[in-house]
Parts: C-alpha cells; sequence; structure tokens
C-alpha cells in the first residue's frame, strides 16, 4: 500500500467514520469482509467503485449492526500489477459517501453558523467598538460579515435537510434529486446551492484487518 494511502488516507477516513457513526475501527479499507447474507439488502448498498468499502461499513454501522475485526496476515502481490485505485479521485469518492450519510452534521453545523451569526449581528446593534485603540469592529463590514455567515449557515442547513430527506425516500432515485437541483437552479432560488451540494454528496460515488459485520 502507498506512503500517502496508509499513512494519510486511510487513518483519516477510518477516523472520521469512527467519529460520526461511533465505531471504532482500525481500517475502514481493508478488503476481508464477512456479513450475514439476509442483513445485507437492509443495509442499501449500492456504490460501483472503491467507495463501496466506506458505505458498507457506514451503512451497517447505521442498521445498528455489530462490527468485530479479526487479525489476519497479509502477503503483498507479486505480480507487479499496474494499481487500479485512483488516489484523489477514490478518495474523493469514499470522503463524500461518508458525509452524505451524516446528515446531522450539516443540521447541527448549519444551526450553529446561523446562531452565530446572530449574536454578531447583535453586537453590530448596539454600536462599533474600538480595539487596541486602532482596530473598529461591529461596524457595518461586521454586519456584512454576519449576513452572509447567516447565508452560509442556511446553505449548509438546507444541504442536511435535503440529504436527511433523501435518506428517508431512496426511492425516488437520483434522477429525481439531479431534476430538482437543475429546477433549482434555472429559478435563481436560494435553495439551490444545498440542492446541488446534496446531489454532489450523494452521487459523487457513482461518477490489514479482516471485518465481521453481524
Amino acid at each position: 500500500m502507498p506512503g500517502l494511502h496508509r499513512y494519510l488516507g486511510t487513518p483519516i477516513l477510518t477516523a472520521m467514520i469512527n467519529l460520526l457513526f461511533g465505531s471504532k475501527l482500525t481500517d475502514c479499507n481493508s478488503g476481508f469482509r464477512a456479513f450475514r447474507r439476509d442483513r445485507l439488502p437492509a443495509w442499501h448498498v449500492s456504490s460501483p467503485g472503491m467507495e463501496f468499502a466506506s458505505e458498507l461499513l457506514v451503512n451497517a454501522l447505521r442498521a445498528g449492526a455489530k462490527i468485530v475485526e479479526v487479525p489476519i496476515t497479509l502477503r503483498s502481490d507479486q505480480r507487479h500489477r499496474q494499481p487500479h485505485l485512483h488516489t484523489w479521485r477514490d478518495g474523493m469518492r469514499h470522503l463524500l459517501t461518508i458525509l452524505a450519510r451524516a446528515a446531522w452534521l450539516f443540521l447541527h453545523g448549519g444551526l450553529a453558523i446561523v446562531v452565530l451569526s446572530l449574536l454578531i449581528a447583535t453586537m453590530c446593534a448596539f454600536g462599533p467598538r474600538l480595539v487596541f485603540a486602532r482596530f473598529t469592529v461591529f461596524d457595518y463590514h461586521t454586519l456584512i460579515f454576519a449576513v452572509l455567515l447567516g447565508f452560509l449557515g442556511t446553505q449548509v442547513f438546507g444541504t442536511g435537510l435535503l440529504l436527511q430527506l433523501r435518506d428517508r425516500d431512496r426511492s425516488r432515485g437520483l434522477r429525481h434529486n439531479s431534476s430538482t437541483c437543475m429546477k433549482g437552479s434555472s429559478s435563481g432560488s436560494s435553495p439551490a446551492l444545498p440542492r446541488v451540494l446534496s446531489v454532489v454528496l450523494a452521487s459523487w460515488p457513482g461518477v490489514g484487518r479482516s471485518t465481521a459485520l453481524l
């Protein structure tokens, strides 16, 4: 395994899954998986690429599956074949697959940003303040920043809502989501950005331990 994958990519993705979904994995990219056949349909795994490894783990964790890691011995392939893994493209697919299934992160994060923007705007209502006898804060430029920050928060929150809705209604499929995104973009409405982000997060994946999922 290349050093970039072993010491940067895989540890970061594993840490994200552990943090967002409450697991205790040590290697999210292990290709050795064992699971019960009757459980697989309930996990709704559909990714066609390398991100399948992350989607399988995340969906299983969200469904309440128990995951156990068993130490194994890995022997490297000596045939010197051309690697079929694309570092940045496949890494981004893994990342977006994980984030697309953590709608709460966008909901809570967006709400926190909106609250922060409201606090800054409230401080601006009491007039400007001079800091270090040189810098003026809570003036009109700070208010502009608060408005932009609030707009960003609503977009992040809206992305979380759309990801949550998509998660609840998978039967509508990617085509409907893409169509809705294009309509929102063409009409110039403010929810267009979260629609684009949610579709990108949800659909981008389409474009040494052994793990047992029980």
